[in-house]
């Protein structure tokens, strides 16, 4: 702390993405009294929770100075041997904690203040009810850093320098949150490049199959087309003709790989606790990307073979 560029430090027992806490309890269900539910308890110094940067909604953090907020494992100071503690706004609303510094016996605890809701694990799972004690003298865990922006690499010099000189034939292993947490989605992000890649690939195949469909029904309608001018046809009227087809084409693949791509994108979104619905919008919108792609491709031959002379093209070979 002597460094200006630590706001804050606190030992803890948990970790981000660590899971949902160091120790969990089943208690009864308040909402079926036949039924159990975990109750999960993440355990730091008092400060655990500024560091963390979680927001307070209701009465107050636990407190460095305050002796009765920082009980020792298995040391029960508190009133009646309930550890004050902090715990989030879902966990208060399902045991329906409306007062603080009321003893909530059943997790062995007195509630003295009410976080925000976090997702102590990724988006995969949902939030689970936490309560958040105090501890001190931890003989074992990990330290929470909050740094000032900019700072993170000369505070990770200064702290390896500073661990070196207290345990020099111990490993030092230091973590950047924002980084831990973006690992667990590392799946995700190469999934979305492989399908970016892969849906890229498929347009320009697909846009050149109907290319070469459009040069090989040019080639066989093209007497019909010089036809059709020498009767008045307009070059926009034949455009339209020509496109007709091949935008019935895509339409109708797109009719068939909606209901598929719907079946296959919400079993991948199972995965997640939060996700969004699959909206109708979205295969109109992909529908439509379709179709314009298809009608630049046909579009630009069609008009080529009918802004042409026909004389040319009715010529007895």
């Amino acid at each position: 702390m002597k460094n200006p560029a630590i706001q804050s430090a606190s030992f803890a027992n948990w970790l981000p993405t660590a899971g949902a806490g160091y120790r969990v309890d089943e208690v009864a269900d308040p909402r079926d009294e036949n039924e159990k539910v975990e109750l999960w308890y993440m355990d730091g110094e008092p400060n655990m929770a500024q560091t963390l940067g979680l927001r307070l909604l209701q009465g107050r953090f636990l407190e460095m100075d305050n002796i009765g907020d920082a009980i020792r494992h298995n040391d029960f100071e508190a009133e009646e041997g309930l550890r004050p503690c902090l715990m989030t706004a879902s966990t208060a609303k399902l045991f329906g904690i409306k007062e603080l510094n009321v003893p909530f016996r059943q997790a062995g605890v007195i509630p003295v203040g009410i976080v925000a809701d976090f997702n102590s694990e990724s988006l995969h799972k949902q939030m689970v009810p936490t309560i958040i004690v105090g501890h001190r003298d931890p003989e074992y865990g990990a330290l929470l850093l909050r740094v000032q922006p900019g700072e993170e690499a000369a505070v990770m010099r200064y702290v390896s320098s500073v661990w070196k000189t207290i345990y020099p034939d111990k490993l030092f292993d230091i973590q950047i949150v924002q980084e831990t947490l973006a690992a667990q989605y590392a799946a995700e992000e190469k999934l979305q490049q492989l399908f970016s890649l892969f849906s890229a690939l498929t347009l320009l195949l697909a846009a050149l199959g109907i290319f070469g469909l459009v040069v090989h029904s040019l080639a066989l309608r093209v007497k019909e087309i010089g036809l059709r001018k020498v009767l008045g046809a307009s070059v926009s009227g034949i455009v339209a003709l020509l496109s007709k087809d091949f935008v019935k084409l895509v339409l109708f693949a797109v009719v068939v790989a909606s209901p598929i791509a719907w079946w296959a994108m919400n079993k991948w979104l199972e995965d997640f606790a939060y996700r969004i619905d699959i909206q109708w919008w979205m295969f109109a919108a992909a529908g439509l990307a379709a179709v314009v792609i298809a009608l630049a491709t046909v579009s630009w031959q069609a008009l080529r073979a009918a802004a042409a002379n026909p004389v040319d093209s009715l010529r007895d070979e």
